[in-house]
């Protein structure tokens, strides 16, 4: 991995962060594009948030320095769709940083030129520091190297391509990275009584988003498909779930198949 960490060591140190406001990753990213604006936001300018800041990127670099995706189903997973993960992880950059806005914590970005990046906010982990901290961001960072792969095979389009390609695209590369964290960090009953209700809810909440015309209604069913609490995200569940589901039925091959498709109609499967 190649790593930046001058905005994230900048605010450990009690530098004000002005001086990076109109950073790419603030100014002109596929962030900053969604909410149509600058998405710099100040973070804290307290002693006690530095410092658990200061902690939060003292384990994210000891998890970064040795980070492999972890010996479990979800290596099955990177070796079965992407065999060359492990060169890309050479590749890719990850940006410790300060300054975006709630509730991205952790988020995949393209710079100017085109090259993804993994964004890591330090004060937005502040959260993780009274659990596992690094058994998360092994997860997470699990997850979001899934995103960079997926995206330089089926990059993502912006909001403009429409309303149900949107959809789509939400639930397909939501659906694999989150089925890929969950892998990662633990073992999963994926017929369990809480995930049934959640595959239940998840695809009649989608049905009724694929149904909606309503353009305010649409615009709400977009940001909760893939935001809030983990079992809320609705549109990222039903296509964990539906994917799943497929694994378990016809392996590696089945979920490739799915892969090699893309995510045009994605979310109507889902559905059903």
């Amino acid at each position: 991995m190649i790593l930046h960490d001058q905005i994230a060591k900048a605010y450990i140190e009690g530098s004000s962060l002005e001086q990076f406001r109109e950073e790419w990753y603030f100014s002109n990213s596929d962030l900053s594009r969604e909410y149509g604006k600058n998405v710099f936001t100040l973070p804290p300018d307290d002693r006690e948030t530095r410092e658990k800041a200061g902690q939060v990127y003292a384990s994210l670099r000891s998890v970064l320095q040795s980070f492999s995706a972890p010996d479990s189903s979800a290596m099955a997973l990177y070796d079965g769709l992407f065999p060359h993960w492990r060169e890309a992880l050479e590749s890719v950059s990850v940006d410790l940083i300060a300054g975006l806005p709630h509730p991205h914590d952790a988020v995949v970005c393209s710079d100017p030129s085109g090259k993804l990046h993994i964004l890591l906010d330090v004060v937005r982990w502040i959260y993780m520091l009274g659990y596992d901290l690094e058994g998360n961001a092994r997860g997470i960072l699990t997850h979001e190297l899934f995103h960079v792969l997926l995206r330089e095979r089926w990059p993502e389009a912006d909001q403009s391509s429409g309303y149900l390609p949107a959809l789509d695209r939400i639930t397909f590369h939501e659906g694999f990275a989150h089925m890929v964290q969950l892998c990662a960090m633990r073992a999963v009953d994926w017929h369990s009584e809480k995930l049934t209700q959640v595959r239940a809810n998840s695809r009649a909440k989608l049905a009724l988003a694929l149904a909606e015309t309503d353009p305010e209604k649409r615009k709400t069913y977009l940001y909760e498909a893939d935001r809030g609490g983990w079992y809320s995200k609705y549109a990222a569940m039903a296509g964990m779930l539906y994917l799943a589901d497929q694994w378990e039925g016809g392996g590696l091959p089945a979920l490739r198949a799915i892969l090699e498709a893309g995510p045009a109609g994605f979310a109507h499967r889902c559905a059903i």
